[in-house]
C-alpha cells in the first residue's frame, strides 16, 4: 500500500501486472478527501470517483481524453487538488496520480526534467505521484527521485474473499481451503478466470481443472512451471541423509533449502521432485537461465516476478535444476552484460536473506566454482546444506541393471563391468538394447559411460565434494552408494 506517502515520497514506482487491484485495495484505506486520478496515453487523464456515494462502485470519470503527452500530463499535475491545512495546521486532502506504463517515457530527457522540476510542488501541495508499470525501468537521472515499492499477489484471505464471492454470484455452495490453495500464486483476475473456466467446464470447482489452469498460467511465463511428478522415495535407495534431513527441514517450517552436488544421473532431480512427492507438496521448476531478456531492465523484472510468484504459493517445493551454471561469470559481469548478472545474484542473495519460511529449494548442480568464486561463497552460506551424490558402486550398478532389465523386457548379464556407471547409463543402456533389439554386448558400443567421459575430472569432482559437502548416504564407502529402483 501506498503508506510511503506519510514519509514524503513525492513519487513511487510500483511493479504490477494488477493495475486495477493496486489502485482499489489503496482507495479502501485513504482518507476520502484525497483525490486519485490516472494517466495514460490512450485515455488520457481521468478521477476516480464514486458519484452515488457507494464506496464499492469507484469509477473511472474522463477529464481530458487529449492528453496523451506525457509532458503535458506531468505539467496537468500542478492543477489538481492540493492538501490544505486546517485550524491545527494539519494537511488535509491532495491528489494520488497514477501514471501508466512511464517507462516508455522516461527515458526521454525533457521528460525526465519536468519530473525533477515538479519534487517541490509535490512535496509541498501534498501531492504523489504513482508510476505503474510491468517491471522496473528508471534512469538513473531521476532514480533518487523515485522509491520503489512492492505489491504482492493475492494473499489467503484476499483469494478466500474472491471464493465466497464467486461462489455467491454463481450460486454455488460452500467451498473448502483447497480450493484456495490452489488458486495462490495467481493474480485475482488469474484466480477468477481459473474458477470460470472449471465452472464451464464441470458445473462447479473443481481442485483439478484450476491447478491445470494455474499451471498453464506459470508455464506461460518461461521461466516457472508446475510440475507433474510420479518420482518417489521407494523408487530412490539410499540417500538416507537427505530423505531424513530435506522432509525434517520442511516440517520445522524454517528450512531454507539444500544444494545436490554430483555426477550427472546420480538422482539428484529425481530426488527433488521425489520430496515434494513425500510431503505432498507443488513441486515448482525455476529456470534460472530463462529469467534473462533481451530487452533493459527484462532480467530484473522477470527475477522479481518469479520470487513474487513463489512466495505467494506459501510451503511448495522449488527445483532450481543446473544452479550452478546461473553463477558462471557473475564476477565479471560488468564487463560482459552491464552487471545484469550481478544484479540478479545480489538480488537472489538479498531475496533469501530477507523471505518468510514457506518455499523450500532444491537446488542441484555439477559444479561447485561458481558458487565457490562468486560473492566470497555468499551463495553456499544461504543453503541449509550441501549434499554430495557420489557414484553407485559397481556392485549396486548390478542391481539397477536387474530392475531395468524386468521393465523394459531385456536380459542385461549381472557379470559386466559397470565400474563407472550412474543408474542413468544403465537405463540408456537398456533402451539402446529394446529399440535395436540386440543383446548388452552389442548395445554397450553405443553406450560411453559417465566415468570415461568426465576422465579425470572424476577425482577432482569427488575431491572438492570433500572440502565443502555432507555424505548424502551413510554407506562406510567415502561417499553415497544408492540404487534407483523402476516401478514395473
Amino acid at each position: 500500500m501506498l503508506r510511503h506517502r506519510e514519509a514524503g515520497y513525492p513519487c513511487l514506482w510500483v511493479a504490477t501486472t494488477e493495475e486495477e487491484r493496486f489502485v482499489r485495495e489503496n482507495r479502501k484505506v485513504f482518507p476520502h478527501d484525497i483525490q486519485f486520478f490516472r494517466w495514460d496515453i490512450a485515455d488520457g487523464l481521468r478521477a476516480f470517483v464514486n458519484p452515488n456515494g457507494d464506496e464499492n462502485m469507484f469509477t473511472w470519470k474522463t477529464l481530458d481524453e487529449d492528453l496523451q503527452h506525457p509532458v503535458p500530463a506531468l505539467r496537468s499535475i500542478a492543477e489538481l487538488p492540493g492538501a490544505v491545512l486546517d485550524e491545527n495546521n494539519e494537511p488535509h486532502g491532495g491528489s494520488v496520480i497514477f501514471m501508466h506504463d512511464f517507462h516508455e517515457f522516461l527515458r526521454e530527457v525533457d521528460v525526465q526534467r519536468c519530473l525533477l522540476n515538479m519534487k517541490d510542488h509535490l512535496k509541498n501541495t501534498g501531492k504523489m505521484i504513482v508510476f505503474l508499470s510491468h517491471g522496473v525501468e528508471i534512469p538513473l537521472a531521476v532514480q533518487d527521485s523515485i522509491k520503489i515499492l512492492e505489491f504482492n499477489l493475492p494473499d489467503e484471505a484476499e483469494l478466500s474473499a474472491l471464493l465466497s464471492k464467486f461462489c455467491n454470484d454463481y450460486g454455488l455452495g460452500v467451498h473448502g481451503n483447497h480450493i484456495v490453495d490452489a488458486m495462490k500464486g495467481l493474480t485475482l483476475e488469474g484466480a477468477e478466470n481459473a474458477m470460470a473456466l472449471s465452472l464451464a467446464e464441470t458445473g462447479t470447482l473443481a481442485y483439478e481443472v484450476i491447478l491445470d489452469a494455474k499451471a498453464t498460467m506459470l508455464q506461460a511465463t518461461g521461466y516457472l512451471q508446475m510440475m507433474d511428478y510420479r518420482e518417489t522415495f521407494d523408487d530412490l535407495y539410499g540417500l538416507e541423509y537427505i530423505k531424513e534431513y530435506a522432509p525434517a527441514c520442511i516440517d520445522s517450517g524454517k528450512g531454507e533449502g539444500i544444494l545436490l552436488y554430483g555426477y550427472p544421473g546420480t538422482g539428484k532431480s529425481h530426488f527433488s521432485k521425489a520430496l515434494a512427492h513425500y510431503c505432498k507438496l507443488p513441486c515448482l521448476s525455476l529456470d534460472m537461465s530463462a529469467l534473462r531478456g533481451s530487452l533493459v531492465g527484462e532480467t530484473e523484472t522477470n527475477t522479481r516476478d518469479a520470487f513474487g510468484r513463489i512466495e505467494a504459493f506459501g510451503k511448495s517445493v522449488v527445483f532450481v535444476d543446473e544452479m550452478g551454471k546461473s553463477f558462471v561469470g557473475m564476477e565479471s559481469s560488468g564487463q560482459t552484460d552491464g552487471g545484469v548478472n550481478n544484479r540478479v545474484g545480489q538480488f537472489f542473495l538479498k531475496y533469501w536473506e530477507d523471505r518468510e519460511p514457506g518455499a523450500y529449494y532444491v537446488g542441484t548442480t555439477n559444479e561447485l566454482e561458481p558458487f565457490l568464486e562468486w560473492s566470497g561463497g555468499a551463495m553456499m552460506s544461504r543453503f541449509d546444506a550441501i549434499f554430495f551424490l557420489d557414484m553407485p558402486t559397481p556392485s549396486e550398478c548390478k542391481g539397477i541393471a536387474k530392475i531395468w532389465s524386468e521393465k523394459v523386457g531385456v536380459d542385461i548379464p549381472g557379470n559386466l563391468d559397470f565400474d563407472g556407471w550412474t543408474g542413468r547409463d544403465i537405463k540408456k543402456l537398456a533402451h539402446t538394447m529394446d529399440m535395436m533389439g540386440v543383446c548388452a554386448e552389442k548395445a554397450l558400443s553405443f553406450i560411453v559411460p559417465t566415468a570415461k567421459r568426465l576422465g579425470t575430472g572424476m577425482a577432482a569432482i569427488r575431491k572438492q565434494a570433500q572440502n565443502v559437502c555432507i555424505p548424502a548416504s551413510k554407506s562406510e564407502i567415502a561417499y553415497s552408494v544408492r540404487k534407483i529402483k523402476v516401478a514395473k
